[in-house]
């Protein structure tokens, strides 16, 4: 449709996975599933890039996890 404009802004990562799991962790719940998350260590925490695109990554992935997995855990 057009242009796509990427935003370069200082973001925390961390801040938006914590974020996309504590929403997407509901889905998980209403299907009984366990939304784990691997613990991740990072030498920085903030970094630059499109906070909202990284986002919906992250949303699509999980969700289609969850919509595909029939039992168990998705691990993040």
């Amino acid at each position: 449709s057009g242009k796509l404009e990427i935003e370069s802004n200082h973001f925390n990562i961390t801040d938006i996975i914590n974020e996309v799991l504590k929403l997407m962790s509901v889905s998980a719940e209403n299907k009984s599933l366990a939304l784990k998350i691997k613990s991740i260590s990072l030498s920085q925490k903030t970094v630059i890039g499109d906070p909202t695109r990284l986002k919906q990554i992250l949303i699509n992935l999980i969700s289609n996890a969850i919509k595909f997995t029939k039992q168990g855990d998705i691990t993040c």
